[in-house]
């Protein structure tokens, strides 16, 4: 809804019983105005503005509270225990203060867990160092024709996308399928011959119709490679794709590739290695690695407890919840860590405002505003939109969304003191503008008056206007008036 200041102009007059005297009477926060007619208007005191350019701050305005920033919390490792606390909620702490005092038997109690975990860790992974890689060896004698897995692959996801690990010829042979006119009887001889121009010797193996199946030398022929035969007098009797007569595919089931032990075109025997592969992967000793420094990093922290003694503010902070009991009063089992306290910084304060969705998407993080506090009267504070949130919120039929605002704190403000904040969403420029004294809002609409009787002070020239957007102190005018046009309204 537009901001607009509304005038509303009353005609008070009162006789004063006496012998020559009469005076006007002026309820408080009224004009000095005297309505004449309809369309005219007599002013006691009256100003004159010029309707002219300039730029008009648009503003989002909302109510809300003020918070802490973001809390932190202050822990201590697992099994750690508080043997005086020296701080109080509410406390304001300096970097390097002391917050509490911490019992030596439970930081070496728990120094000598970790370490015990520690040499258990080592022992696991010199067991993995110990253990056999799992070797691939070849169930048969033949040819190596295909290799689809190579070094550091993962065996599973080389078998879900070829279905092998490798192919071996068990019967030294390839294949050609061709279909033919010409009769051809199994065991005749042919030429086949490749893309790249070699040439093999070549048999009918079998015939079914006019498709019969040639095998060659697996010795040179590559898997999938094109080839056409010819028969004894030259003449072409057909085409096809090599592939191998008799393919025994090599599976894995889990690890990693660890070694290539052959090469393609490769003749071997039965037991020798082909793949050697690390089952446990190195996800093993990767896992257990990441585990060992993890809990070094833990006693080193330990250790550094243990020299000084204290648990100190990294910061300067406020101290909120305090969770730390002192020793013998906390039966808790800590796993990991525990939170002994949770604190707040001491330079900013935040406060989340409702807006409403129609006015939502012009407000965006970055933009600044202004902040009042109702506790301190006259003091502004300049903010920050830290956080625009996306989540609704529905209220008596109404839908917002939070802004939060971060502002700089100032002495003497406290939670939950309220504000009312102004975001700076925008700037209209080269926008005609009016005082808002000086558009009167009626039931019929809005208006201005543009003329002046310099001896009555009566006002006249009722125009309608059109207005837009205000700040409190300026409207927009969209139309009635133009640049320029003088008119005349109430002065204060």
């Amino acid at each position: 809804m537009k901001e607009k200041r509304l005038l509303i102009w009353t005609v008070l007059a009162s006789m004063a019983v006496g012998v020559g005297i009469g005076a006007f009477l002026m309820w408080p926060d009224k004009s000095f105005l005297l309505k004449a007619d309809e369309n005219t208007v007599e002013a006691v005191s009256v100003q004159a503005a010029a309707v002219k350019k300039g730029s008009l701050i648009q503003e989002v305005t909302g109510k809300g509270a003020l918070e802490y920033g973001e809390a932190e919390t202050i822990s201590l490792p697992a099994g750690v225990e508080i043997e005086e606390i020296r701080v109080k909620t509410g406390e304001t702490v300096k970097k390097g203060q002391i917050l509490a005092v911490l019992d030596q038997s439970s930081i070496q109690e728990a120094m000598h867990v970790l370490q015990e975990e520690v040499t258990e860790i080592n022992e696991k992974m010199e067991e993995l160092q110990e253990e056999e890689k799992q070797d691939i060896k070849a169930d048969l004698s033949g040819r190596v024709k295909n290799i689809y897995a190579g070094e550091e692959d993962d065996v599973q996801e080389v078998m879900l996308s070829w279905g092998a690990l490798a192919e071996i010829s068990a019967d030294g042979k390839m294949a050609v399928q061709i279909r033919t006119k010409g009769e051809l009887h199994t065991g005749d001889l042919v030429e086949v011959r490749s893309d790249g121009e070699e040439t093999w010797e070549g048999t009918v193996e079998e015939a079914s119709g006019r498709v019969y199946e040639i095998t060659l030398t697996d010795d040179g022929p590559e898997s999938g490679e094109n080839a056409a035969v010819w028969d004894q007098k030259g003449n072409l009797l057909g085409s096809g794709v090599l592939y191998i007569h008799q393919p025994v595919p090599v599976i894995g089931h889990t690890g990693k590739v660890r070694q290539v032990s052959v090469k393609e075109g490769e003749l071997i025997r039965k037991e020798d290695v082909l793949f050697v592969l690390d089952e446990e992967g190195e996800t093993g000793r990767l896992a257990l690695e990441g585990e060992r420094q993890e809990k070094e990093e833990k006693l080193q922290e330990l250790l550094r407890l243990a020299q000084e003694g204290n648990l100190t503010a990294g910061e300067e902070r406020m101290i909120g919840q305090i969770n730390a009991k002192e020793t013998g009063e906390d039966e808790r089992q800590q796993e990991d860590a525990w939170t002994v306290f949770t604190s707040f910084p001491t330079d900013e304060m935040r406060i989340c405002v409702p807006i409403r969705e129609e006015e939502i998407l012009t407000v965006k993080e970055g933009q600044k505003a202004v902040i009042e506090v109702n506790a301190v009267p006259g003091l502004e504070l300049e903010g920050v939109v830290s956080q625009v949130g996306t989540q609704a919120e529905f209220e008596r039929g109404n839908v917002t969304y939070t802004a939060e605002i971060t502002v700089k704190t100032e002495e003497g403000l406290r939670e939950g003191m309220s504000a009312a904040v102004r975001i700076h969403t925008g700037e209209k420029k080269e926008s005609l503008l009016l005082p808002v004294q000086a558009v009167w809002e009626e039931e019929e609409g809005e208006f201005a008056y543009t003329e002046k009787d310099p001896k009555t002070g009566k006002l006249s020239g009722k125009v309608e206007v059109q207005t837009g957007d205000s700040d409190g102190n300026q409207v927009e005018i969209l139309g009635g008036l133009k640049e320029g046009s003088v008119v005349y309204y109430a002065e204060g």
